[in-house]
């Protein structure tokens, strides 16, 4: 009987418990409102809201150039069996989060359906120790 119950009521508490961790695509966080707060924390920010059950972003990475300025990669992909075209930034901050002037311009992505693609900037400023990828739809 307490077998049973264990089985029953435990398990799967505890089978949630573990599988409560983060695997796979990351979805980037939706700015509602003036997202100000959010930018300075995430490193992906999706600016309209619509983008965010059609794009995952995978393999997010930054590396020095020898020149030491901060090369940020990462894949972007379309979850849908339509072309999507966005647009994409890059914001760099300094060592303590004061947002640095080589703000990257837009760059138009057309992503063909299910298409997977690598968006790669590299800072101008060598003091860019963090960044914030922002998204939005074409315009």
């Amino acid at each position: 009987m307490r077998i049973r119950l264990f089985i029953t009521c435990v398990l799967p508490v505890v089978a949630l418990l573990v599988g409560c961790r983060h695997e796979g695509a990351y979805q980037g966080k939706t700015v509602s409102g003036g997202g100000v707060v959010v930018e300075d924390q995430e490193e992906v920010v999706i600016l309209s809201p619509q983008l965010s059950k059609r794009l995952s972003f995978h393999s997010l990475g930054t590396q020095r150039t020898e020149a030491g300025r901060l090369l940020v990669q990462v894949e972007i992909r379309n979850r849908t069996d339509h072309r999507q075209n966005i647009d994409v930034s890059t914001q760099f901050r300094s060592e303590n989060g004061m947002a640095l002037p080589d703000t990257s311009a837009w760059q138009r992505l057309s992503l063909s359906p299910n298409e997977t693609r690598v968006y790669e900037v590299t800072s101008v400023d060598g003091r860019a120790r963090a960044f914030t990828i922002r998204v939005r739809e074409g315009m």
